[in-house]
């Protein structure tokens, strides 16, 4: 029983390691892909009223 609960707690530790990779990834994307939109933006801006 020992065993399997070490086996559990690994497992736990992989899914929350996964778990926070995915939501940093998640939050880089948006961040980059604002980032991205706002660049879009005033380059359009740039191009309309000059």
């Amino acid at each position: 029983m020992r065993v399997l609960e070490g086996v559990k707690n690994f497992f736990l530790d992989i899914g929350a390691a996964v778990h926070g990779f995915f939501y940093g990834f998640l939050v880089i994307a948006i961040t980059s892909a604002v980032i991205g939109l706002i660049i879009y933006f005033g380059i359009v801006a740039y191009t309309i009223f000059y």
